[in-house]
């Protein structure tokens, strides 16, 4: 098991600041780390019993077999990240985001609320949170669901801008849903993300920009990022750092930041390569358990065009969640599957097809036989978690 231990710089922010222990277990999802995987897309709306049945617009953009709208998904489970967007902004500025992430494996909900004049900041958080807990409830529940089974279980929720203050109230909400929280130049919102931010108990990721004059970072990633209430909190400030250049060329955002004055000293290319440089490996360490992107990590937080300040205390490596997950492998297969971490107990497993019709499999060392079944995807349930299998 390997851990590594982060002696981090010191800034003048006048924060606490902690050695960093990280220790991660590699779960069998890392495999999906070298693969490459074509881009799906859907829409879905979906109505909030909570909240009067509000329709929340989702874009997502999947692994999938093949690219398109509607594509089937690609084989595999993955991460789930819910994005909220900047006010006046739409989700289509964040397209460099979802072109690098999902081929990479990774799920992005794109959350389309909120995009007038007069937003709701309380609504748009809780439009976030509400989108990732549907969606996970969803793929583990709904045999019906075009990215049924695709879920690992992990989600974080990020935000630029007014999302990603959105995305602190909506940690803050439920602070058992999120397994991280990423803001880039998160702005205090109203509700105060400030005041929500103790109630954050997720690890919590926060990029600003010395340049940014529309959210000037003592006024908004500051507060934010010392009231966080999380045990592991990582604060990115990038040196002439933009506020709008974590999204594409946007017409609302641009001029916002033209007119605000910033001292911005580095292209817009420069600043999305420096945030992937970063949140790639984190989104692997935290959201895959991938333990082999921890020096990618490190290194990342250490490159002269950022200056880094870490307050993280947690090891996952005690995480039993992640530990003792059940995995399959291989998958797709033809012939046997084997189970990882099975409960040695079980002897039968049931298998149930996209048509509902269930078929019981006899368990031998963990090995399941399948020879019998015709190809298809297939769910199994095991404690409780719904595991997606292809049957070629």
């Amino acid at each position: 098991m390997a851990a590594f231990f982060m002696v981090p710089r010191l800034n003048n922010l006048g924060v606490k600041v902690h050695f960093l222990t990280l220790a991660l277990v590699l779960g069998s999802m890392v495999t999906l780390f070298s693969q490459t995987f074509p881009i799906g897309e859907e829409s879905f709306t979906w109505p909030d019993p909570d909240r009067a049945n509000r329709n929340v617009n989702v874009k997502a953009y999947y692994p999938a077999a093949s690219a398109g709208t509607g594509a089937a998904p690609a084989s595999g489970i993955f991460p789930t990240v819910v994005f909220g967007h900047g006010f006046l902004m739409s989700y289509t500025a964040y397209q460099n985001l979802w072109e690098y992430y999902v081929p990479k494996g990774y799920i992005f909900l794109m959350v389309d609320m909120e995009t007038g004049a007069s937003p709701s900041h309380e609504a748009f958080g809780r439009d976030l949170l509400f989108t990732g807990k549907t969606f996970k409830s969803k793929s583990e529940t709904d045999n019906s669901f075009l990215l049924f089974g695709t879920h690992n279980g992990r989600t974080a929720i990020m935000g630029h801008s007014m999302g990603g203050g959105a995305s602190v109230l909506a940690a803050s909400y439920d602070p058992s849903f999120p397994d991280a929280v990423i803001g880039m130049a998160a702005a205090e919102t109203n509700p105060s993300a400030v005041t929500a931010a103790a109630n954050v108990t997720a690890p919590y990721l926060i990029f600003s920009g010395t340049g940014d004059a529309v959210t000037p970072p003592a006024d908004h990633q500051i507060p934010i990022y010392n009231a966080i209430g999380s045990d592991c909190i990582h604060w990115v400030s990038i040196t002439g750092g933009a506020h709008c250049y974590y999204a594409n060329t946007n017409i609302a955002c641009d001029f916002g930041e033209t007119v605000s004055g910033g001292n911005i000293t580095i292209s817009r290319a420069v600043q999305q390569q420096t945030v992937n440089s970063v949140l790639e490996p984190y989104l692997e360490l935290f959201l895959k358990s991938n333990s082999a992107q921890q020096s990618a990590f490190e290194t990342a937080l250490e490159q002269s065009s950022v200056n880094s300040t870490v307050s993280c205390t947690i090891d996952l490596s005690i995480d039993e969640a992640v530990k003792n997950q059940v995995f399959v492998y291989p998958n797709p297969a033809s012939d046997f599957i084997y189970f990882k971490n099975l409960n040695q107990d079980v002897d039968a497993l049931e298998f149930t097809n996209m048509k509902g019709q269930v078929f019981r499999l006899s368990v031998n060392a963990s090995a399941v036989d399948i020879q019998s079944l015709a190809a298809g995807i297939y769910a199994v349930k095991i404690e409780g978690k719904l595991l997606k299998v292809i049957v070629e």
